[in-house]
């Protein structure tokens, strides 16, 4: 039987301590910056003919209250996005999943998440009050995929990435976008904010919030925080928590997310 908390905790445990007890290397400058473990998108560009890839496993657990505590729970295996540098201040990017899905009421489902291709466009570094800003934009396909898990229709998102180095050891990171399930005509409106701070020189910790409104139904908002440890300039390991802080939408979420990034080629 699935218990939430203590395998969720075992576990993140463990990856702390493997990865944390694991690092060796010291930093360098230019190191790799990702996309993951938060909820949040950076606003860095990988560089010009660099190849990065942000790979992990998510297990999640939903309580959804509308239909008499139904209990969700989710594993995504290779949960991976793939980004490349096409120019100095372009990438593209696809990204997918292969999910095993569990439902209370003995619905079972393993499959491939629809692909997801899109591009992130730098528009201007930070300087002073004025933070560094790109734009990312997203189309999630019909046509791959697990017949249950694809969308009816082709299902856009576009956010506003935004970023402000505080000080040495301080960043502040924070989105604001919408997006469509590609089933119905309504939209999401998202935000996320996340404070990142350097705890020593290869490993840094994370703070975050976020939420979606969905137009006219409410907001639901979560927090999830968690450590990155840097093994190399080019090498990075991540864990991390999150939970539901509302139920706007009668959803009850907890997850714990780890993964491994690293980049290849170019001149970073």
């Amino acid at each position: 039987m699935f218990k939430f908390n203590t395998w969720f905790l075992q576990r993140g445990a463990w990856i702390i301590i493997t990865t944390c007890s694991s690092f060796l290397l010291k930093g360098q400058d230019n190191n790799i910056a990702t996309d993951r473990p938060g909820e949040g998108e950076s606003s860095s560009v990988v560089s010009r003919g660099v190849l990065q890839i942000e790979t992990g496993v998510a297990f999640s657990k939903h309580e959804i209250e509308f239909f008499n505590g139904t209990i969700e729970k989710t594993r995504d295996f290779g949960t991976t996005l793939i980004r490349y540098g096409v120019f100095q201040d372009i990438e593209v990017r696809i990204a997918t999943a292969v999910t095993n899905y569990e439902e209370s009421t003995f619905i079972r489902n393993t499959g491939l998440q629809p692909i997801t291709v899109g591009t992130k466009i730098a528009l201007h570094p930070q300087k002073g009050l004025r933070p560094e800003l790109a734009l990312l934009g997203h189309i999630t396909l019909p046509w791959i995929g697990d017949e249950q898990l694809v969308p009816d229709f082709i299902a856009p998102d576009f956010r506003l990435c935004l970023s402000h180095a505080l000080s040495e050891r301080f960043s502040l990171g924070y989105n604001l976008g919408m997006s469509w399930d590609g089933n119905s005509p309504r939209g999401s409106f998202v935000y996320t904010l996340s404070l990142e701070a350097s705890l020593v020189e290869q490993v840094s910790a994370f703070a975050e919030i976020y939420g979606e409104g969905l137009e006219g139904l409410g907001w639901t908002h979560h927090a999830d925080f968690g450590v990155s440890v840097l093994m190399t300039p080019d090498l990075q390991f991540d864990v991390s928590y999150g939970l539901t802080l509302s139920r706007g939408l009668g959803r009850k979420t907890h997850f714990l997310n780890a993964g491994i990034s690293t980049r290849f080629g170019g001149k970073k």
